[in-house]
């Protein structure tokens, strides 16, 4: 199987393009995609860029002045596919699927189904959320993340997650300013159901 690299910018747009591949191929019963799947789980505690087998997957184009160190950007790809590939194992059903913004899709969310998947929330569940979303560093947030990622599919619960958006979380997270906006962007997948409002109900609110 060939996968596509591409020079954008966007690690979402580049971790969705992988992973819709790679899955596609899955799903067609390609022997090199299973390979590749169970690489990248073996490569979930490396350094990215370390495991040649995985380079076409995981590879993104850095600046002459990078530094050795993987990028925010390497680290966040490559995280997300091995999360990836750490939930595609054992299952023949999709385990991601892109979804619009206004779509539950999110990491939050699938926390939530996990939680919530009797009726009433599993404090297990919620306290290793708790600790995902008030991690203090990185490798914290990553090690909580593939907890849960193993929980979640390993329930054979439908849910599915939009590892692109996870990505774009792994990013963000690793920046001084952006790990307040994952912590809320996950409280509030977790905390809150999908907003709606009737007609009748806006127009009891509008000023007479």
């Amino acid at each position: 199987m060939t996968v596509n690299n591409t020079a954008s910018p966007a690690v979402q747009a580049i971790v969705t393009q992988r992973i819709e591949q790679l899955q596609n191929a899955l799903l067609n019963d390609s022997s090199t995609a299973r390979a590749l799947v169970a690489q990248l789980r073996h490569a979930a505690r490396s350094e990215p860029g370390t495991v040649p087998t995985i380079w076409d997957l995981t590879s993104y184009p850095v600046s002459d002045q990078a530094k050795d160190e993987p990028t925010f950007d390497e680290r966040a790809i490559h995280d997300a596919l091995c999360l990836y590939a750490i939930a595609q194992q054992g299952t023949s059903s999709r385990v991601h699927k892109v979804k619009s913004k206004t779509e539950r899709g999110g990491f939050g969310d699938a926390v939530r189904s996990l939680a919530w998947q009797n009726g009433q929330e599993e404090s297990r569940f919620r306290r290793r959320f708790n600790a995902a979303v008030t991690s203090d560093s990185y490798d914290e947030l990553l090690s909580h993340v593939t907890a849960l990622i193993r929980q979640i599919f390993s329930s054979k619960l439908a849910i599915t997650i939009d590892f692109g958006r996870l990505a774009k979380d792994l990013q963000d997270f690793q920046y001084t300013d952006g790990a307040n906006r994952v912590r809320r962007r996950w409280a509030r997948q977790y905390a809150t159901l999908p907003f709606t409002r009737d007609k009748s109900a806006s127009q009891s609110d509008s000023p007479k």
